[in-house]
């Protein structure tokens, strides 16, 4: 067995749907491979072991801009799975105007990707609204609960059925209004010369989980309820969201990495994202060379 760590930033069927499935259909034991979990997200790269592949796509992008080398060689989700929840009354992006929204540590993608959908519906993040970052998701939802808050971003570990049914209002699915790959695979290139066969191995096994999301119900069901954790009024509306929303073959299109490189550089201010240099997305280790929705 080869020895691998797979890196998360969050807990959540956005970036570890691909994981468990791999684990309990025994894609990992086909491939010869024992990956066990680690959190990234207090981490430096030199804290790493020197075996770890990052399931957090989104962070690997901005790494990328600000100079790493780095490279995504699949592309899990391009919709990224977060939901800006507010109280009753604000189902829009236009009623948030002059609300208090907790967002994620200005660090994080998706603080990033709620500015970027604000200004696309016409709101300026810094004068039309007040962003707070906050920790996680369990203060970010509190905070909307005690009405400290008029609306939070939320991650896929919060399932959007179970916010409807508290009752709360949902004015953005931060996927329908912005196409990014925030999940999948991403290596540091040194990693990807030095041990070419153990991420070839990863990438074969998380290619199969992806059509195991897409044709295995039960499956996915047994990973949603098991592995995530997910309440049973939420495992069919959950199931249809991964089908929806994850890629079939761990690719994306061209539009879509090149939107989403210019998207972050600008809402970072990098104004020249690696002039001259190639993409930092390369599919070439997939067995296909369609290109996913």
């Amino acid at each position: 067995m080869t020895h691998a760590y797979l890196g998360f930033k969050a807990f959540d069927l956005h970036e570890l749907l691909c994981h468990f499935l791999a684990r309990r259909a025994g894609l990992y034991a086909r491939h010869g491979l024992d990956v066990t979990l680690i959190d990234t997200s207090f981490l430096a790269d030199d804290q790493l072991p020197p075996d770890t592949v990052h399931a957090a796509c989104g962070a690997a992008l901005m790494a990328w801009l600000q100079g790493a080398a780095v490279e995504i060689v699949l592309v899990a989700v391009d919709r990224p799975l977060f939901w800006l929840h507010a109280a009753p009354g604000h189902d829009t992006l236009a009623a948030l105007r002059g609300a208090r929204i907790a967002s994620y540590p200005p660090v994080a993608p998706p603080a990033h990707f709620l500015r970027i959908v604000l200004e696309r519906a016409g709101l300026d993040p810094v004068r039309d609204v007040t962003i707070a970052p906050v920790r996680d998701d369990t203060a970010r939802l509190g905070l909307l609960r005690a009405g400290d808050v008029e609306a939070a971003l939320l991650s896929s570990a919060v399932p959007a059925a179970a916010m409807r049914r508290a009752g709360f209002a949902t004015p953005a699915f931060i996927g329908a209004a912005l196409r990014v790959p925030t999940t999948g695979l991403a290596v540091r290139q040194d990693l990807r010369e030095r041990r070419p066969e153990l991420v070839q191995a990863l990438v074969d096994a998380h290619a199969a989980a992806l059509r195991l999301i897409h044709e295995d119900s039960a499956g996915l069901a047994e990973v949603l309820e098991h592995d995530l954790g997910l309440a049973a009024p939420d495992i069919a509306s959950t199931r249809e969201l991964a089908r929806a929303c994850f890629t079939r073959d761990g690719t994306s299109t061209a539009g879509i990495t090149t939107g989403a490189v210019a998207a972050l550089a600008q809402i970072m201010g990098i104004t020249e994202p690696r002039a001259g240099e190639r993409s930092p997305y390369d599919f070439s280790l997939l067995d296909s060379g369609a290109r996913g929705p």
